[in-house]
């Protein structure tokens, strides 16, 4: 029965795709009468020159003129003709055989309007908008005007005047469509994909899930249904931002661009329908935080209800008061639909290991292989979240070995080694054959696509003062260096390199990319001077995706401003929309995340990194602190690539500030309650060991700052040698850490307190004056470098962070060793 419901389900949807959504309108031409005025695709924003129709210059006539050569198409009164343009009829008719952009045709037929014959048409095509869904046009400044739509190309050829409504003229075009089999192909898939999910959802592992989490937060729950039900409604279909790929979906152009699976998933959401293209986004932002109730639900089982209810608001609060969050979930931008997919996998990943945790074995083997591909997922979208699939195969190989005694390791090794095989596949799949079933070139796209980050190397080096000659040349191959300077990397990568990319143009690709990496590995200090600044705008980027439509329309509307292309896209394809309904609910939301957006910016990093701390001081957390160690890795090479600004490249870092919270309280309560019994003694001692050093590091911080002060004071009295000032101000600094960290952190013994200071504070001279050494070499090789401006607190300032870290270590281990030191002699 459940194989036939399957079965039956996946007939049902994909009958429907293939007699609906797997067909094509071919090029259509519209052919006016009247030569004034303009005609555009209707849109939300107020029309402008992208979306005006392209008419050829052509003539019009009141009467019918016919060349006498046989017509591409006849339909009832009205013909279509190409004529040669050297041919007879060219000749003495040279203004209707004006060139357009398919050559030159003539339209010439009668009604009961009157006689027409002209030559001025217009193309679109499935690039500019949807023509399956493209039902009306706007005439202005032309009240005599007639509009003709032509398709002489398609399963049926139409040549047909389009009925006038007020400024508005109707057609229809879906009688032309023709049989797509790429799209034939997908539906089949999504067909399979949709059915799956179906079934799943009615599952009763998932069925229970939800009755659970009704169960134990009715109030959380609803809240979170009725803010997503009302802001989805206000934003239908979605925020846009960015969004190019649709055209390529629409018409079917093949392309990698951002990712071949980002095209994938296009060409599903086109089957489906537009309209539908940020459902997926909406839902997992969701199902994450659902997912997170259940979390902190598991760790506060044997807590006070008042302790739950907090918990549960705090996760609230933290998930829909993020503006990053709201964002990826509701604002269409490539971007942001792989952050809500790792994040799902994320937050299933943690809610699989509370399970186990609480020694709920129950589905494991199935929430193992959803994570792993989930997080399989992620990658094949961006490369950068390899590491997330990777953690997620190591973590639950750890977990099945750590169980084994009640898990079956041999059976979910299986399991978890077919989900990490199936999207290795994947991976081959979309990036062998579906390059070659749509005839494309990848290798001419792979160089052109990682010269993208190469030109935003190479600035730096090509814009100082004195330009690296061989960079400058190397580049200066495809146009003029002066453009990189003035315009920017990404600005010179599409408006300079990328026309002129082609076969023959990959080793000069090549070769820029060679050099220029030759001479960041020879002189790497602008490289990482530019990258530091890189990193520093991108962090103090604003969240400005949030951005009300009505409002951008008023701001058109009164003074003309202008409207991104980017914007103007989805606009063409009729997926900006007015819902007058909930217009001022949805200028409201909107502000309200934009404001806050531009408020918190990226600074949600300082969240990550002091959350972090705290959860593991705390209590036996390990898992939080590993994803937020991830996700501060990841920021290392996509600072490096960066082409330009854009605070969604980094845009995990604080998606992740809302999830760190609950999960990290919820980790550190169920650690707490079972005392570090599901880990193992030696991992429990490493997690310890983590503790006290992050503990130790949290008290060194303000004796790091006292330290600073002291050496800043001192030293500008410019009377005080460096060294001596340094010496001074970390002998005092490191002599109150250690009196703290003896018996608070260490857990130190109690006699010979005296013996004790007097040896750490011996290491400590040698430390600080091993350190005072290096610090003036460190000055001068930072001043010598040009890696600090001409400021010499800077240099000192810069010097001194470089000589922390080893000190901190080598200082744990010390005032560990000594505070637990017990001396052979006996007290009297």
């Amino acid at each position: 029965m459940k194989l036939l419901a399957h079965l039956s389900l996946f007939a049902i949807l994909l009958g429907f795709f293939v007699a609906y959504r797997c067909w094509t309108i071919p090029d259509t031409f519209i052919f006016r009468t009247a030569m004034t005025g303009s005609v555009y695709l209707p849109t939300f924003f107020p029309p402008g020159a992208g979306e005006r129709l392209d008419f050829n210059t052509g003539d019009t006539a009141p009467s019918l003129i016919r060349p006498d050569t046989p017509p591409l198409a006849r339909v009832g009164d009205y013909a279509v003709y190409s004529p040669a343009p050297t041919s007879v009829f060219c000749s003495e008719h040279k203004t209707l055989c004006s060139q357009g952009s398919n050559g030159i045709f003539i339209l010439s037929g009668s009604s009961r309007d009157g006689q027409i014959t002209s030559s001025s048409y217009a193309r679109i095509d499935e690039n500019r908008t949807s023509l399956a869904h493209l039902r009306k046009l706007l005439n202005t400044g032309a009240p005599s005007q007639r509009l003709f739509v032509v398709s002489v190309s398609g399963g049926k050829k139409i040549v047909e005047e389009m009925v006038r409504d007020g400024d508005y003229f109707r057609l229809n075009l879906n009688k032309s469509r023709v049989f797509s089999k790429s799209l034939l192909y997908y539906a089949v898939v999504l067909s399979f994909l949709l059915t799956e999910a179906f079934f799943l959802l009615l599952s009763a592992p998932v069925r229970g899930f939800f009755h659970r989490l009704h169960n134990s937060n009715p109030y959380a729950t609803t809240v979170l249904v009725i803010w997503w039900t009302v802001f989805y409604a206000c934003v239908f279909p979605s925020l846009f931002a960015h969004d190019t790929l649709i055209r390529a979906a629409n018409a079917q152009a093949y392309t990698d661009w951002y990712s071949v699976l980002y095209f994938v998933y296009t060409s599903f959401v086109r089957i489906i329908g537009f309209e539908w293209i940020q459902l997926l986004p909406a839902v997992l932002g969701l199902l994450s935080a659902f997912l997170l109730l259940r979390c902190g639900d598991m760790a506060t089982s044997a807590c006070p209800v008042w302790q739950k209810r907090l918990l549960s608001f705090l996760t609230v609060i933290s998930f829909i008061g993020n503006p990053a969050v709201v964002v990826s979930m509701f604002s269409q931008q490539r971007y942001f639909l792989v952050i809500t997919v790792a994040f799902f996998a994320v937050s299933l990943m943690f809610y699989t290991y509370f399970k186990l945790t609480n020694r709920d074995y129950s589905n494991f083997y199935r929430l193992m292989s959803g994570v792993v591909i989930t997080a399989g997922v992620a990658w094949l979208f961006r490369p950068e979240y390899f590491a997330l699939y990777t953690i997620a195969i190591v973590l639950f190989t750890f977990l099945l070995f750590r169980e084994r005694k009640i898990l079956r390791p041999l059976r979910g090794m299986a399991a978890l080694l077919v989900s990490a095989c199936l999207i290795l596949a994947l991976k081959q799949f979309i990036d062998r054959a579906l390059p070659y079933h749509y005839g494309f070139d990848s290798q001419l796209s792979k160089a052109s696509y990682t010269t993208v980050s190469v030109v935003a190397m190479a600035d730096p080096y090509v814009c100082a003062s004195t330009p690296e000659p061989r960079i400058s040349n190397a580049m200066g191959h495809f146009g003029p260096v002066k453009r990189l300077c003035a315009e920017g990397p990404e600005a010179f990568w599409w408006q300079v390199l990328t026309p002129q990319a082609n076969r023959q143009s990959i080793p000069a690709l090549g070769e820029m990319r060679r050099i220029t990496l030759d001479d960041i590995k020879r002189d790497p200090m602008p490289f990482l001077r530019y990258r530091a600044k890189t990193g520093y705008d991108l962090l103090n980027d604003d969240i400005w995706q949030m951005e009300s439509p009505y409002d951008r329309r008023d701001e058109v509307r009164k003074f003309n401003a202008y409207v991104s292309d980017h914007i103007r896209v989805p606009d063409q394809f009729g997926l900006v929309r007015d819902h007058p309904l909930t217009r001022g609910v949805a200028r409201d939301f909107t502000r309200f995340y934009h404001w806050e957006g531009k408020k918190i910016g990226i600074r949600g990093l300082s969240v990550v990194v002091v959350v972090t701390f705290l959860v593991v001081a705390t209590g036996w957390t390990w898992l939080t602190p590993l994803f937020s160690l991830l996700f501060l890795a990841m920021v290392v090479p996509v600072v490096m690539a960066s082409p330009t600004i854009n605070w969604a490249y980094i845009a995990f870092l604080p998606v992740w500030g809302a999830f760190v919270l609950p999960l990290g309280i919820s980790e550190a309560l169920i650690a707490r309650k079972q005392k570090g019994r599901f880990l193992s003694s030696h991992f429990a001692n490493v997690i310890g060991t983590i503790q006290n050093f992050i503990r130790f590091a949290a008290l060194s911080g303000g004796g790091w700052i006292l330290d600073l002060t002291t050496l800043l004071l001192i030293s500008n009295t410019g009377r005080v040698p460096t060294v001596l000032a340094n010496i001074i101000s970390s002998s005092l600094a490191s002599s109150v850490v250690f009196m703290m960290a003896r018996r608070r952190i260490h857990d130190g013994q109690n006699d010979g307190i005296f013996i004790r200071t007097m040896i750490y504070m011996s290491y400590t001279g040698l430390s600080i004056g091993l350190a005072s050494l290096a610090i003036p070499g460190l000055v001068s090789y930072i001043n010598s470098a040009g890696i600090s401006d001409s400021n010499p607190k800077d240099a000192l300032v810069l010097a001194k962070v470089l000589v922390t870290p080893p000190q901190l270590i080598c200082n744990y281990l010390m005032s560990r060793c000594v505070a637990r030191w017990i001396f052979s002699y006996r007290r009297v």
